[in-house]
């Protein structure tokens, strides 16, 4: 995770684009923001980082040890590979995976956003590394 001091001119929006991230990513990074249309300079900003490249540029990097593509055998975590005009909400639903989570794993893409065919999308275990996530099914502190 990347930390940013927030200058004078800053916006969520361009900071996300600076550290070519999705702005949903950006958001869901921070739970600490009450509005993500008002953040005060000198405030830090946590900024997710990419682990792998974009899905059109694929490298042997692309892939952890251990996560696979994923299967029948519903074994996560795994990578999932996209349709024409999918959208990280509709694999969200698919998956059963709280979104503020995909959307933390598979940080260049935001929720709403039309993938390209073959686009890989990381598919994190049902605790996931992060479990304290804002939507996370098992926090409850984020439960209503």
């Amino acid at each position: 995770m990347i930390r940013h001091t927030v200058q004078k001119g800053d916006s969520l929006w361009k900071i996300a684009k600076m550290h070519d991230v999705s702005l949903e990513a950006l958001i869901a990074a921070n739970p600490q923001l009450t509005d993500p249309n008002v953040i005060m300079v000198g405030s830090i900003i946590n900024v997710p980082e990419m682990w792998g490249h974009h899905p059109s540029t694929p490298s042997q990097d692309d892939t952890r040890p251990g996560i696979t593509y994923c299967d029948s055998t519903g074994a996560r975590p795994c990578i999932y590979e996209a349709r024409a005009n999918e959208t990280l909400e509709q694999i969200s639903r698919q998956f059963m995976v709280p979104l503020t989570q995909l959307l933390y794993y598979n940080m260049r893409y935001g929720k709403r956003e039309p993938l390209v065919a073959g686009s890989r999308v990381i598919i994190p275990d049902d605790l996931g590394p992060y479990p304290d996530l804002p939507g996370h099914i098992h926090d409850r502190r984020y439960r209503r």
